[in-house]
């Protein structure tokens, strides 16, 4: 009978950075991932011949510093670079706005184009975020806290007010409240929205912000976005290494079955195989749902917490990724003429053009709709990063799993038009229609 100190399920990165803490303490511990590979969510794969890809997650920047300081990560290869500019916006009517994250001139230059007065207030603006991420920073790296101590810590920093607008406007009450140019509003309102299940006039929005406004991955600078070299695979592969040197064993194609618990307590794991693991504690890296509901008994759970578990945890999908090999990179009308190609793509691309424009598309989502005018995040790694290449775009979209083709026509057809190359996009454009599948 095999037992270990420790047994974790699942090898993402939050699996694999549990375990290198606990080995670091002296803990013997397992990690088993079902997948063929380690990484979760955050693993780079051969999509189609020669095409490499970050299949799920695409950039970094809340990763802890700690976290890359303390396992070394660097060491085994951990590489993460900013992206520059940080975002485009490509307007409809031809117009353009760049965005540098941590270059507050360089980003008022841009915004002056539109409103001298929207340039003076970004230092406002940014000032905001600045004081939000002090409180807030602090409790990243402990147990997490509630809602009213996080409320209490904002008003003895006296500054309440900023609380009540981070988790009580909307992202179109705060986006007024500091400019008048909609192509402004338009530029900065989708790092409210991506990844949720929401429009920009949702009360509670700003907070999503927060999460663009706080990571320090890369250089400790906060507020940096960028890539890791070769991929997000990159993350879970120097994670494993610094795991095995401190003496992790790690399993794949290892699914498991069941959380075996005594007496309430959770004693090991059996696989699908029907291998039985025991351990001291056993942590899950899945999802709540599949934790609770899937993986643990029924009897060893309280009904009533079951209960909670099964309605009011809910994870429906609010996005999905679809990852274009690329004939060429696009080349946006409403780029600067003369300007290289590669200097939008390496850049987030929002395709979002007015607050009214993410509020429609929301509309459509919430009626269970594809958007009949999508939102777009476009990423393209491959010009900064020789290793990810030929050229792919990964385009994320908000989406429901009935309409997944749908909603893949409709996204692949919005950014070829807002491209004077569609064919970079799809070469066959439009005599030809893409399957698709999810990755």
């Amino acid at each position: 009978m095999t037992t270990y100190d420790a047994i974790i399920v699942g090898g993402g990165h939050n699996g694999l950075v549990a375990a290198c803490y606990l080995a670091r303490a002296g803990k013997r511990t397992l990690v088993l991932e079902r997948y063929h590979t380690i990484g979760g969510a955050a693993i780079t794969e051969e999509i189609h011949p020669g095409f490499r890809v970050s299949v799920a997650s695409y950039s970094m920047s809340l990763m802890r510093p700690e976290i890359i300081d303390e396992l070394q990560l660097p060491n085994y290869g951990f590489e993460v670079y900013p992206k520059s500019p940080s975002y485009f916006m490509p307007f409809p009517d031809g117009e353009h706005l760049f965005l540098y994250a941590g270059d507050r001139e360089r980003s008022k230059q841009s915004i002056a184009r539109f409103s001298q007065k929207d340039a003076a207030s970004y230092d406002a603006w940014e000032d905001f975020w600045d004081r939000c991420c002090d409180i807030i920073e602090p409790t990243l790296m402990q147990p997490p806290i509630s809602l009213a101590e996080l409320a209490q810590r904002f008003d003895n920093a006296g500054q309440a007010d900023d609380f009540r607008r981070l988790m009580l406007l909307s992202t179109t009450d705060l986006l007024n409240e500091f400019f008048e140019s909609e192509y402004v509003r338009a530029t900065m309102a989708p790092q409210a929205l991506i990844s949720t299940m929401a429009g920009p006039a949702t009360p509670g929005t700003p907070y999503v912000f927060l999460v663009h406004a706080i990571g320090r991955a890369i250089q400790g600078r906060r507020g940096i976005w960028g890539y890791v070299k070769g991929g997000m695979g990159t993350v879970t592969r120097t994670l494993a290494a610094a795991a095995r040197d401190l003496g992790v064993t790690i399993r794949t194609e290892a699914p498991v079955a069941e959380l075996l618990v005594q007496g309430g307590v959770a004693t090991g794991v059996m696989l699908e195989s029907g291998e039985i693991i025991h351990a001291r504690v056993v942590l899950s890296n899945a999802d709540p749902r599949r934790t609770f509901l899937g993986l643990t008994p029924a009897s060893a759970l309280p009904a009533e917490f079951r209960r909670r578990i099964e309605h009011n945890y809910r994870i429906g999908g609010t996005v999905f990724k679809l990852n274009l090999a690329l004939a060429e990179l696009p080349r946006y009308t409403a780029a600067p003429t003369g300007l290289a190609p590669e200097i939008c793509s390496r850049a987030t691309v929002d395709i979002a053009p007015t607050l009214g424009y993410l509020e429609r598309a929301w509309g459509d989502f919430k009626a269970g709709q594809p958007s009949r005018e999508p939102f777009i995040e476009i990423f393209s790694q491959s010009p900064t990063d020789p290793s990810i290449w030929p050229h792919l775009a990964s385009t994320c979209c908000r989406a429901s799993a009935s309409t997944f083709l749908t909603r893949c026509l409709a996204a692949a057809g919005t950014m070829a038009c807002a491209s004077r190359s569609p064919t970079a996009f799809w070469p066959s454009w439009p005599s030809t229609r893409p399957t698709c599948a999810a990755l």
